[in-house]
């Protein structure tokens, strides 16, 4: 089936994630089954249905999502599925064109991430007490490793002892792709970490490889992570959304503040285009504007 070879080639060329994996898996499915219900074409898992498929047949695909209710960011993402899956087969020389190349992608307007204010997270971590058990310190750190470094939940997860250098301030973190990248860190994260350590050592958890435990000993999992961010966060003012990628948005809105090069701010990221990255000018342009307003002599517009 030309969408099993399509995701196989995905995982072992590509390092798709799984969570990639299976959102591929699940559009593709869905246009199969529309194209068959439709009784447009056969499917797209042979060589002589698939290249019956037009990019008139796509279009109405995305007309149909579209008239479901489904928001032009859920198809826009469906579409990118399609047109990797039909780049796929063009490389591979099973199409002589990519039918979806001619079809457009829905425009949808970007939601600015949300970040937690500097003096909310400094109240967080400087004001209020945490508990000196062995899970109030090892959350202490998952914060602080969070905020401090910008790395994605599924990164710290996988984050290794052996992957922590606290002598010069860096960690090595695994990103998408399975690429790595060296973060730097400062003070707090590693007073942070050299306090975990010794709970870890206090439960003779010294010779474990993973860096995030329970108190049992086994390795840490998504949903502690996010109880975690709910249970910290809602004492502070914080975002509605109160998960990790929050404290990734506000590390990278704050250094960006605080005047970090943008190209900079890509690579602590592990971001692969500065694209992403550029989101985050749209918050320290508007924190400048207001600064404008507030100090220029003539910013305001409406005096006589």
């Amino acid at each position: 089936m030309l969408r099993d070879q399509f995701l196989q080639h995905g995982q072992t060329q590509k390092n798709f994630s799984l969570h990639t994996l299976e959102a591929y898996r699940h559009d593709l499915g869905e246009l199969a089954e529309y194209l068959a219900l439709q009784g447009k074409v056969a499917g797209i898992d042979s060589r002589e249905a698939v290249q019956q498929v037009t990019h008139k047949h796509l279009r109405s695909w995305l007309a149909a999502l579209m008239k479901s209710g489904l928001s032009p960011r859920s198809v826009a993402r469906k579409l990118a599925s399609v047109k990797s899956f039909f780049g796929y087969l063009h490389r591979q020389q099973i199409l002589d064109a990519n039918p979806a190349e001619r079809v457009q992608t829905p425009r949808f307007s970007k939601k600015l991430p949300a970040f937690v204010p500097e003096k909310e997270l400094s109240k967080l971590l400087d004001d209020i007490p945490f508990p000196q058990d062995f899970e109030g310190i090892r959350d202490r750190c998952i914060l602080e490793l969070l905020y401090g470094c910008g790395i994605r939940r599924a990164e710290l997860i996988s984050l290794k002892m052996s992957d922590i250098d606290l002598y010069t301030q860096q960690l090595k973190v695994r990103g998408k792709g399975n690429k790595d990248r060296i973060v730097p860190f400062g003070k707090a994260v590693a007073k942070a970490l050299a306090a975990y350590s010794d709970a870890r050592k206090q439960l003779g958890y010294e010779q474990k490889s993973t860096l995030i435990l329970r108190k049992n000993g086994d390795s840490a999992y998504p949903a502690l992570i996010q109880r975690v961010l709910y249970k910290y966060l809602s004492l502070i003012d914080a975002p509605k959304q109160k998960s990790p990628h929050v404290l990734r948005h506000s590390y990278a809105t704050h250094l960006l503040d605080g005047g970090a090069d943008l190209q900079a701010i890509k690579e602590l990221l592990g971001h692969s285009s500065l694209a992403a990255t550029q989101v985050y000018t749209h918050h320290s342009l508007a924190r400048l504007k207001n600064i404008h307003t507030q100090a220029h002599p003539r910013s305001e517009t409406d005096k006589d």
